[in-house]
């Protein structure tokens, strides 16, 4: 699990976060969310989101919205549900992590990503990668997702 995608990511910062989770991991399906420090997510702190899944809303809640993420997208996600995408990047983002959490593998994407031009009203784009990391919280479940957003 994992070592399919590792030959496929094009930033060495992916490269390193598959490789600590699988790390983590040790013979696992998945890492626990406490396997993983704070200080072990230091070098890619800002790049990062991590979501819950709530059962009993069906929804995607985030609890950290990394300072890279929020300044690209122009927006913080930090507290709120993924429902509140507008719909067609929902239909998207969600498909993403309901696949990761039913097949309980990671998931590469790599896509033409948008950023807010500071200070003017226009968008440039610019190819990106994403890697969505599935945790348990509960050491049962798959109910929350590290992910890594960057520009390659």
């Amino acid at each position: 699990m994992g070592d399919i995608i590792l030959g496929h990511c094009r930033h060495p910062l992916t490269f390193s976060l598959l490789d600590l989770w699988n790390q983590k991991r040790g013979g696992k399906a998945h890492p626990q969310r406490r396997d993983l420090d704070v200080l072990d997510l230091r070098p890619w702190l800002g790049w990062l989101a991590i979501y819950d899944y709530q059962p009993d809303r069906d929804d995607y809640f985030c609890r950290l919205f990394g300072e890279h993420v929020r300044r690209t997208i122009g927006t913080d996600m930090t507290g709120r549900h993924m429902s509140e995408y507008p719909p067609d990047l929902y239909a998207a983002i969600r498909g993403q992590y309901d696949d990761v959490r039913r097949t309980g593998q990671p998931l590469l994407a790599h896509f033409m990503s948008s950023a807010v031009v500071v200070g003017e009203f226009q968008r440039a784009r610019f190819p990106a990668e994403k890697l969505i990391l599935p945790l348990s919280r509960s050491g049962t479940q798959l109910d929350c997702f590290l992910t890594l957003s960057l520009a390659i």
